[in-house]
């Protein structure tokens, strides 16, 4: 009985990997940053409105909706230090100058930024 609940036990975290709170970074500009329950999200630096609110998990995904309720970004969990922007479920990203944003398209990758 106790292999079947390890192997169970296994199964969930090598399926729903444990996520560290930090920033994710991707390219130059793009940061989303999770702290116990809330996120920050900034993928134009020419945009004065700010994505921030709360974050909750569901499996491997991240379902960020901003505090005033007008947006919600989907990202999948990759493992310990990674998620990937999921566009379905997700608001249009809409940039001013696409020469200064990065590229975020559906399935792009954030990093766990390291402290130095």
């Amino acid at each position: 009985m106790a292999f079947i609940s390890v192997f169970g036990l296994n199964y969930y975290h090598n399926r729903f990997p444990k996520l560290q709170y930090g920033v994710y970074t991707y390219g130059e500009f793009s940061r989303l940053a999770l702290d116990q329950g809330e996120f920050t999200f900034v993928y134009d630096p020419l945009s004065s409105y700010l994505n921030w609110g709360k974050v909750t998990r569901k499996g491997n995904k991240l379902i960020c909706i901003t505090d005033d309720g007008l947006y919600t970004f989907v990202f999948e969990v990759i493992d310990s230090e990674t998620v990937a922007f999921v566009a379905s479920g997700s608001e249009e990203l809409m940039v001013f100058d696409e020469i200064t944003s990065d590229r975020i398209e559906d399935g792009t990758c954030f990093h766990l930024r390291k402290e130095n």
